[in-house]
């Protein structure tokens, strides 16, 4: 299926950065027209939204549910913890990263306070559980709903949400890791691992 190459998480700020493009442009404000033109293009690759393939990836392969890289991986019980650190200029589409008949989201709560020293105990936080995975997303800069997924049950690779400038935690059970701390992943094709 193909999606429009903007995450409508961006539509807004499409809308305004274009209206004030418009209206410098027919006041000859060169000055505020470039700089309008300069944050559309920028914004317009923030919020962008590439196809990713599932093609040769086995069915019993967890993959990432975002662009990052892995910042911690440990292991409790019978569960793994995996944290991928988002950045700013990464793609912030959020992917399921394994199939899921149903899930809950609990509500989000907290402020993104980027700059603040005491950003950590105060950012946004979702979390979306599933019999055998859960998602806790952290964000540092938007305060937007992370996940707003389509459909009562979930796809390995389907949308669900967006995430720009925080972190992933993903919690899984009897998972084979395949990945390590540093490496970079991709939302909805870099495997982290294999599910028991």
């Amino acid at each position: 299926m193909n999606t429009f190459y903007i995450a409508k998480e961006g539509y807004k700020g499409i809308f305004i950065l274009a209206t004030i493009l418009t209206i410098a442009l027919f006041l000859h404000w060169g000055f505020l027209s470039f700089f309008a033109f300069i944050s559309l293009l920028f914004w317009i690759f923030l919020f962008r939204n590439p196809e990713r393939s599932l093609a040769h990836i086995t069915s019993d392969a967890f993959l990432s549910p975002i662009d990052g890289e892995i910042e911690n991986i440990q292991n409790q019980d019978s569960a793994t913890l995996i944290t991928i650190k988002v950045k700013l200029l990464d793609i912030g589409i959020l992917r399921a990263p394994y199939e899921a008949p149903s899930y809950k989201i609990l509500p989000i709560f907290g402020a993104p306070l980027f700059i603040c020293r005491f950003k950590e105990h105060l950012l946004p936080k979702m979390t979306l559980k599933t019999s055998q995975y859960s998602l806790i997303i952290h964000q540092e800069l938007f305060h937007i709903d992370p996940i707003t997924p389509p459909t009562q049950s979930l796809e390995r690779g389907e949308r669900i949400g967006f995430v720009k400038s925080g972190r992933v935690c993903i919690k899984v059970e009897n998972l084979e890791i395949k990945s390590n701390i540093g490496d970079r992943v991709k939302g909805g094709e870099s495997v982290l691992g294999y599910l028991k």
